[in-house]
């Protein structure tokens, strides 16, 4: 169960193609003021110090394993395992695993955080007051449009993901609203999923 860049689509020719996310990504980017304030705003500062937001992010990785471990165990005896079938050839190919490193690093760490860690979810907590209750409320709703938007893996892989987005929102908040820490271990994580895919192949339905 991988937390996949939207529609990204892998093409074998070493072409990637932007996907909406992507595109979406840089218009929340501009609207947020672009070069003027747009990074500060969607949470993109410099870190008072590197080795919290590493260490917090090395912490999310783990979680989100637990995580999906659990959902893996709940949800896939009823809707069957996550479709991860676009990496369905991804073992012993290593032009399509620097693919999806590249994507899940640009589509995935950097677009996907931007979009609904650092731009949806906090737009949503500031159009509702900006209290502790209303922040949960915009974790849980933007995890489940982050959830929603991975509807091509299957329910599995919607619930999976969406449970995913809430520990990267957590991330986001326990890092002080910095995104890097949300970054790092979103791209992570996939990265090792990757990885481990293309040694052993997806896992056994």
């Amino acid at each position: 169960m991988l937390v996949l860049g939207g529609l990204a689509i892998v093409v074998r020719s070493n072409l990637l193609v932007l996907s909406g996310v992507v595109g979406s990504a840089i218009v929340a980017w501009i609207v947020s003021g672009g070069r003027r304030a747009g990074f500060r705003r969607l949470g993109l500062v410099r870190p008072a110090r590197w080795r919290t937001i590493v260490l917090i992010a090395l912490g999310a990785v783990f979680a989100t394993g637990i995580v999906q471990s659990i959902v893996g165990a709940v949800v896939s005896p009823f809707f069957g395992q996550p479709d991860l079938s676009v990496i369905s050839k991804l073992q012993g190919d290593p032009l399509f695993l620097l693919q999806l490193l590249v994507i899940s690093w640009v589509n995935g760490a950097f677009a996907e955080e931007i979009l609904f860690r650092g731009f949806l979810m906090p737009r949503l907590a500031e159009w509702w007051g900006g209290t502790r209750q209303v922040w949960v409320i915009a974790a849980l709703l933007s995890s489940v449009v982050f959830g929603l938007g991975h509807a091509y893996q299957g329910v599995t892989g919607m619930v999976g993901t969406g449970m995913t987005g809430l520990v990267l929102a957590g991330v986001y908040l326990v890092a002080k609203r910095n995104l890097w820490a949300s970054v790092l271990s979103h791209g992570l994580f996939d990265s090792i999923a990757f990885v481990t895919i293309y040694f052993t192949g997806l896992p056994a339905s």
